[in-house]
């Protein structure tokens, strides 16, 4: 059971990191959103919105507050818990598909070697480097004085997350809705 805010948004972000869409999501988005939804998302970076991610099925139940979420989502569990069928669920294993982990694995290798895997978390960490050998105090002679003014425009600023244009992906699909039985 997936349950979500109102407020939230879904994004995997991939493609803007270099990165392959790797193990259980390769698999299950497009058993949930279909192979032209799943593909729109990870090749366009989109983003849905909570009520897009319910009709899509990505979600179960959307609150409006944090707090109903929080709820939701216990009573979810708690009555998945108590259902007979659960006590048969705990005790399987699934087999191990190792076909598709060996395709994965070579896919995310092919990513690395283009040289894209993972770039920009790079190039955040060279400016971080670049910064931080700028803040390192310099030998100055004694008629130059450093004033801590001129360093604070030096000081690495503290880092937040990119922010991606929302690119909202309207898919396809009709409307789940789960509502709490009591």
């Amino acid at each position: 059971m997936r349950v979500a805010a109102h407020t939230a948004s879904v994004c995997f972000g991939n493609l803007s990191r270099g990165a392959v869409p790797g193990m259980d999501l390769s698999r299950n988005i497009p058993q949930v959103l279909g192979l032209s939804g799943a593909m729109d998302m990870y090749l366009t970076d989109g983003t849905l919105s909570a009520y897009a991610a319910l009709r899509a099925g990505l979600i179960h139940g959307m609150q409006v507050s944090n707090q109903g979420t929080k709820q939701l989502a216990l009573s979810s569990a708690r009555r998945l818990a108590e259902s007979p069928e659960s006590v048969g669920i705990a005790g399987l294993k699934p087999p191990l598909d190792l076909d598709r982990y060996a395709t994965e694995a070579w896919a995310i290798d092919l990513s690395a070697k283009s040289g894209g895997l993972f770039r920009s978390v790079a190039e955040s960490v060279a400016t971080t480097e670049v910064l931080q050998e700028k803040m390192e105090p310099k030998q100055v002679s004694a008629e130059v004085v450093v004033k801590s003014e001129d360093l604070q425009e030096w000081k690495p600023r503290q880092s937040l997350p990119k922010q991606r244009p929302k690119r909202r992906v309207r898919l396809q699909g009709s409307c789940r809705i789960v509502h709490d039985q009591r």
